[in-house]
């Protein structure tokens, strides 16, 4: 009994994993954008790539070959609009390569070449990846953290009057946006840097008002700066990430 309960969570903890990794995927990420040919791709590589490959079901991978071409065309006609010219580039280069990646897979599938198809399969599926990852926002691991801290002092602590709370959250948000600066810039935001860095620049002068609001106990004045630092943070994102 004992064996089969361990089994039955082993299955578990193996599923959970499994789904994890599948919601964490760009291609799921890139489906949640509004991507959809991203997704009706990634639902025909799959179980190619987790099944198929792995198990080398050669009838399965030389199958595939002609479905990953059709819903390829998907992706080709998508006409993303970018938000600087070099994610553009990027985007652009990454697809070029995975379109290379799926005729060459569709040609081998063709011939019935099963080395070939098994051999081009990570390749494929790597290309893949990497152009749904060219899809999504900016990554911008300095800005993230400095959002969350703020989530944390605008839907947490605030409702709550919790003073402990905000005053350490806000010295942590100082501190995280001090590392808002030329060194930690993401290259996709280097076209705009000029301006880029002017926002920036303006986000951490608000938390520094926050700061010294909090160090003379004025909360009205702190939650006019944090209105204010929300606002700026919203068209920071929709300017840029």
């Amino acid at each position: 009994m004992k064996t089969k309960l361990l089994i039955l969570s082993l299955l578990l903890l193996l599923v959970s994993a499994v789904q994890a990794d599948e919601s964490g995927c760009p291609a799921h990420k890139a489906a949640e954008q509004g991507f959809n040919p991203i997704d009706d791709f990634h639902k025909i590589l799959a179980p190619v790539w987790h099944d198929a490959w792995p198990e080398k079901d050669y009838d399965a991978l030389i199958a595939a070959g002609p479905k990953f071409k059709e819903a390829f065309d998907g992706i080709a006609k998508l006409e993303p609009k970018f938000k600087s010219k070099a994610r553009e580039a990027k985007f652009m280069a990454l697809r070029k390569e995975f379109k290379q990646k799926v005729d060459e897979f569709a040609t081998a599938a063709r011939a019935g070449d099963k080395e070939k198809v098994y051999e081009i399969m990570p390749d494929l599926h790597d290309a893949f990846e990497m152009t749904a990852s060219s899809l999504l926002p900016v990554d911008y691991p300095e800005f993230d953290g400095f959002l969350t801290t703020l989530s944390i002092i605008a839907k947490k602590h605030i409702p709550k009057n919790n003073m402990e709370g905000i005053i350490g959250s806000t010295e942590t948000l100082v501190e995280k946006a001090s590392h808002l600066n030329e060194k930690t810039l993401p290259e996709e935001l280097q076209e705009h840097k000029k301006a880029v860095l002017s926002d920036l620049s303006t986000i951490k002068a608000i938390t520094k008002k926050m700061k010294e609001c909090c160090d003379k106990k004025e909360m009205d004045e702190y939650k006019k700066h944090l209105t204010e630092l929300q606002k700026k943070v919203d068209a920071f994102m929709e300017s840029y990430i």
